[in-house]
């Protein structure tokens, strides 16, 4: 799966793709700019509405709050993926941090964790939005889960894509809700989901849709996708005997 920092460069260098012939289907520059940063992107939305977890660089701080965190806590990189480099800090614990204007502490909200998947179509506008549950993850990516029709994550993700203008094409956030049914956004990706897959069975089939804008033919894309689509993954063992590969 390619990483936020090689969308960045694809980003920057789409034009260079369209001489060749090749269309890159991705948002803006500016647009994926703001989704490598983790800070950048919870500030543009609190200032667009959407409610997020209280966020702050780890150089913000006070020196109190480093030494005694103010609540439980997720302590990680501006730019990380794949859950990489996360830690997680309980109340009254030390946040620690290598480069703490790299680093963001996010409150870590009690509650179920979505991923919702959107497609936004070339001229703007959000066609498609199926969220899924992430019942259980590893390394970053969904291995059990099922979608579910949410309104309140719908309503997000439209809140979303006009917050960062030039989010076009896929692009997935993700969330927690609470029992309480507040939806708390945490992140935002100007690719597709890890969990993709499972948007794609339960109908949002964004691959389709982009070949269609890409081809000139008019897109299908609709937000009429199965509910309660149940997903799981797994690794298998291949064996042989032989030399090693």
């Amino acid at each position: 799966m390619l990483t936020i920092v090689r969308l960045e460069i694809y980003a920057r260098t789409a034009a260079d793709f369209d001489v060749l012939g090749c269309k890159v289907i991705l948002g803006t520059r500016e647009a994926v700019a703001v989704c490598r940063d983790k800070m950048k992107t919870m500030r543009i939305l609190a200032s667009a509405g959407v409610q997020i977890p209280p966020t702050s660089l780890v150089s913000d701080l006070s020196a109190d709050d480093r030494a005694w965190c103010p609540f439980d806590a997720v302590v990680k990189p501006i730019d990380g993926s794949a859950s990489q480099g996360i830690a997680y800090v309980a109340r009254g614990g030390r946040i620690d941090a290598d480069k703490p204007s790299r680093t963001i502490l996010q409150q870590r909200i009690r509650g179920a964790e979505y991923t919702v998947n959107v497609f936004v179509d070339q001229r703007a506008h959000v066609r498609c939005i199926v969220p899924h549950r992430r019942v259980r993850i590893r390394a970053g990516e969904v291995e059990k889960g099922y979608t579910e029709r949410n309104e309140v994550l719908a309503q997000q993700g439209r809140e979303i894509a006009a917050a960062i203008p030039g989010l076009t094409g896929p692009f997935c956030f993700q969330a927690i809700v609470t029992e309480s049914g507040e939806s708390h956004v945490f992140e935002v990706n100007a690719r597709f989901g890890g969990g993709y897959p499972l948007c794609h069975e339960a109908g949002g089939k964004f691959t389709k849709w982009i070949l269609e804008e890409a081809t000139g033919r008019p897109c299908t894309a609709s937000d009429d996708w199965m509910d309660r689509l149940n997903m799981i993954r797994y690794d298998e063992a291949i064996f042989w005997k032989g030399d090693p590969a």
